[in-house]
């Protein structure tokens, strides 16, 4: 009889969390829908929220906050032009409270953009102006759109495609895709995979470890892709003549078109410096 009450017990329970379970996975619901006027610029700070935003052709910031109440407060306010919003835990425990809570923003596409969030996912589309994402656990998703782009992240993947303006990212682990890009683009990585497709400006990839490679690279100014440990694979559209190269291998073959190399090499004389530099990893370059 007691084993049979203790099992009954442990049967109310066990449905108990996952009733909670299953409100806190599908129950967050729109809290607040709010429209502002006169925004130029947003300023989001959060702990565990999924932020997207999306530009359109209009003139208010029109603001969606999906979470639970019981685990989150979401303030926010206007000074002048800047709206700030920030996102905190009622308690600091956090069993279930970090769950499918998201914020959405219709923003004018001039709109500047400051994110910042410890652990969620940031995706900006459609976005004209100047954006500053940081992230320390995450996906970072950039989608067309003009205007420099910075991303600081500590772990997770970044993927930015479709976009005019400057780009610079700095990560420390997660894969990197970078797609469509025409301006100048900056990576400081620590690891993780880096993929660069289409870019038309200059480059400058600093990394310790991972492959790097690249298709349809058209290089505008200059070129310098450095790695301790890792793979370069980089297929240029600009013609041979106009490159000056230089490549530092201290453990790894270098192939240049159909020659097999090894050790240093300087060649060209073209008006564009590209630089290639790897401690252990082989470089190939078309």
């Amino acid at each position: 009889m007691l084993q049979r009450k203790i099992m009954n017990k442990m049967m109310m329970l066990s449905a108990a969390i996952c009733s909670v379970i299953a409100c806190d996975l599908h129950g967050q619901e729109l809290q607040q829908s709010i429209e502002f006027d006169n925004i130029n610029s947003i300023h989001l700070i959060t702990s565990s929220f999924d932020i997207t935003t999306i530009g359109y052709d209009g003139e208010k910031v029109e603001a969606e906050f999906y979470y639970n109440d019981r685990y989150y407060i979401v303030d926010h306010e206007t000074r002048g032009s800047q709206l700030s919003i920030k996102t905190k835990k009622r308690t600091s425990f956090s069993f279930f409270n970090d769950r499918n809570a998201k914020i959405i923003l219709k923003v004018p596409f001039s709109t500047q953009l400051d994110i910042s969030t410890t652990s969620g996912n940031i995706e900006i589309l459609n976005s004209d102006a100047i954006n500053r994402l940081h992230s320390t656990s995450g996906t970072v998703n950039i989608r067309s759109g003009s205007g420099d782009k910075e991303i600081d992240i500590t772990s997770g993947s970044i993927h930015v495609e479709e976009i005019k303006g400057n780009l610079k990212i700095d990560a420390t682990s997660g894969s990197i895709w970078i797609e469509k890009v025409e301006g100048n683009l900056s990576i400081d990585a620590t690891s993780g995979k880096t993929n660069i497709n289409e870019i038309k400006g200059s480059l400058k990839i600093n990394k310790i470890s991972g492959r790097i490679a690249g298709e349809k690279i058209s290089i505008e100014g200059s070129a310098d892709i450095t790695t301790t440990s890792g793979n370069i694979s980089i297929d240029f559209i600009n013609p041979v003549e106009d490159l000056n190269l230089t490549i530092k291998t201290t453990s790894g073959e270098v192939r240049l078109g159909e020659m097999r190399l090894s050790g240093d090499l300087k060649t060209g004389s073209g008006k564009i410096p590209v630089r290639f530099s790897t401690t252990s990893g082989n470089i190939e370059i078309d």
